[in-house]
This record gives structure tokens, sequence and C-alpha cells, in this order.
């Protein structure tokens, strides 16, 4: 089972709609599950069905049966509710559940590279042999090297017990696993789907925001490709929690603070996006210290997960990198139906962008 799925920078050429139904995507997010299924006609692509609903805290990650029978029904309710097609679904773990590293390598034959990448995952990695299912991906896809030529590789290992409990999960609710993924290469597939080189000047760069339960990924990519990831602590449940404290209020009312516009709690909120922009603002630091270049200006700057929808969010971040910040949509040029799927296809398309890359794994050449 493949941890990371091949990527192009021309992305575009290099997946086929092999069928008019895409597999199931399956993103195991921390707070929610969303399921997305595309669909193919005449060339366009467009959701055919998507959900999402609250997910069940330790599910994935302790072995207690009561969770998982939770998780596995509520996952049946929604298959079985819906018109979705086939069986099979390309899964994410999450964040927490899996080792990312990168790694640079002189560029050999595919034999030698196994052997090296397996060798280098061994001092990277807490883990024994055989203990990890380890994948790689090349970024760089040099072929016939000069002497001092290297290949940047993303490297990433999950315990082989912990990718059978996402598997057994998916197969209890009636689904097949054809991959498991992790977050960071669903959600720059999604991006790479649908990167205009046209419209965008190679030097400029791209920065993600995906602000989750309880993390937020940042992605930053160039000319379409990767550069760098990283998973920082502040998310949904650390702001609303902050809330909760400066207010006075139980948590279920804080997260209803957190994303009521007509509610004047700035400060409250402040504080916890601060600390994440300063981590944001480290991080691209670090990443350009690390590779000499000079400090990094995003000049695209898009924000998605469930915190995309915070109140005031967009402000905070407009200000911080002098830029205004997008609200991801995956599902582009889409009707302006009434119907539930549509609306919600509309309004809450930034909560599908990994969702989104896992379908589109399905159909990659």
């Amino acid at each position: 089972m493949s941890l990371i799925a091949g990527f192009e920078r021309q992305y575009k050429e290099n997946y086929r709609t092999r069928g008019r139904y895409s597999p199931i995507g399956l993103d195991f997010g921390s707070g929610r599950i969303k399921i997305l299924q595309l669909k193919q006609r005449s060339g366009q692509i467009s959701p055919h069905q998507l959900a999402h609903f609250p997910s069940i805290p330790g599910a994935m990650t302790d072995l207690d049966n009561h969770r998982e029978k939770m998780m596995v029904n509520n996952l049946k309710k929604v298959l079985n509710s819906n018109n979705w097609q086939g069986k099979g679904a390309c899964l994410t773990l999450d964040s927490k559940a899996c080792y990312l590293r990168l790694i640079k390598l002189p560029v050999m034959n595919n034999r030698e590279l196994k052997q090296a990448v397996h060798w280098e995952a061994g001092n990277c990695f807490p883990f024994g042999p055989g203990e990890a299912i380890i994948s790689y991906m090349n970024l760089d896809h040099k072929v016939a090297g000069r002497p001092g030529d290297f290949n940047r590789y993303l490297v990433a290992a999950v315990l082989k017990e912990t990718a059978n409990r996402y598997t057994d999960l998916t197969l209890k609710a009636g689904l097949n696993s054809l991959s498991l993924e992790t977050p960071s290469t669903a959600l720059l597939r999604s991006l790479a789907g649908r990167y205009d080189s046209e419209n965008d000047h190679p030097k400029n760069y791209h920065l993600y925001i995906d602000l989750g339960y309880s993390s937020t990924l940042l992605l930053l990519c160039k000319n379409g490709g990767y550069c760098f990831h990283r998973s920082l602590p502040q998310g949904i449940k650390s702001i609303y929690k902050s809330i909760a404290v400066k207010t006075g209020s139980d948590h279920k009312t804080a997260l209803q603070i957190v994303f009521n516009k007509n509610l004047d709690y700035g400060k409250s909120i402040a504080t916890e996006i601060e600390y994440l922009i300063r981590g944001i603002n480290e991080s691209l630091a670090y990443w350009s210290d690390i590779n000499q270049t000079a400090p990094i200006t995003p000049s695209t700057l898009t924000v998605g997960g469930g915190g995309s929808f915070i109140a005031g969010l967009a402000l905070f971040l407009q200000k911080s990198f002098t830029i205004k910040p997008v609200l991801d949509s995956p599902f582009q040029g889409l009707s302006n139906g009434s119907s539930k799927k549509e609306l919600m296809a509309r309004e809450q398309a930034a909560l599908f962008s990994v969702a989104h890359g896992l379908a589109l794994r399905g159909w990659l050449k």
C-alpha cells in the first residue's frame, strides 16, 4: 500500500478519469471526517457526493472497541444515505499518526534508491526493522545526474499497527482501502491539480494554511511544487479553550463564539491567532535559513480547513502578511444550483481540500 503517491509538477497531464466516478476520498481529521467522491462528464470534474460528520476522539489511536464501533456506524450511516459509487477509498492519516522527513540523495538507479531511502529512514524514525510502512516521493525527478547532483525526497513512515487500524475500520464500514496517505501530500495534489502555470510567476511562493481542529498544517509551494510543510499545535480547539478561560464560558459556548461574526471577542481570539502567526513566521524563517534563500514573502495566501471560517481570521492574517487571504475552494466552475449538495459544495468547500486530493489519487496514471 502506498503511503505517498507520486507527484509531478505538470500534474494535469498525469491523471486521467478512469470511469465516470473517482474512488472515495476519506479524510480522517481529528475534528471531523470528510468524505468526497468526484465525477467527470465531458472533461469537467465536479463533486458527485460529499459529506462530513464529527470524529470520535481516540477511535483511530486508542484500542477502544466501543469508540471504533461508533466510528464505523457513523461512517456506514453516511455511506448508506447517499448514492456513492463503488467501494474503493483513498485514506489519509491523522498528521500525528505518521512521521515525515525531507532528505537529499545523489541521483541513482531505483534499486539503489530504495536501499538508500530505507537506510536513511532507519536513522530518522524511531522504528525497528519491519515495524513500519515506509514510502517516499521524488520532488525533483533528476534522472541523469552530474557529480554533485541531488534529488530531494519526502520520506514517510507509519507503524503497521496504526495503518491496520485505519484500513480495518474502513473495511468494517464497507469500503476497500486503495491507498493510505499523509494530509500534506493529498493537499499538495489538490493544489497541483488546480495550479495555473500560465498566470503564476515561477518565483512566487504560495502559502497554504489548513487550520484544523487540533493542529494547523502549513504547506509552502513554489511553481506548483513542494517546498516544505509543518504541523503547528494551534487549532480550533486551542482557540475556543482560550476563549472559555478568558470569558468564563463553557466549551460549547466558547466554540459558538469562535464562529459567530456578530460577537466581538476579537482580543480573546487574537492571542491564539498571534501564536499561530508567530509559528508560521518562524517556520518560514527556518526554511529560508536552511536553504539559504532570501526571506520568504508569499504572493498567495490560501486558508482551508474548519478553522478557515473563524470570525475575524482573515483580517488578522491580512494584517500580518499584507496580502488578502483567499478561502480555498477545490471545486471550480460549479453551477449556481440550489440543491443541498451544491450549496454545501460552494459554502463548505474549504473543508474538503484534503479529501479532494485523495479522490484525485484514484485517477493517477
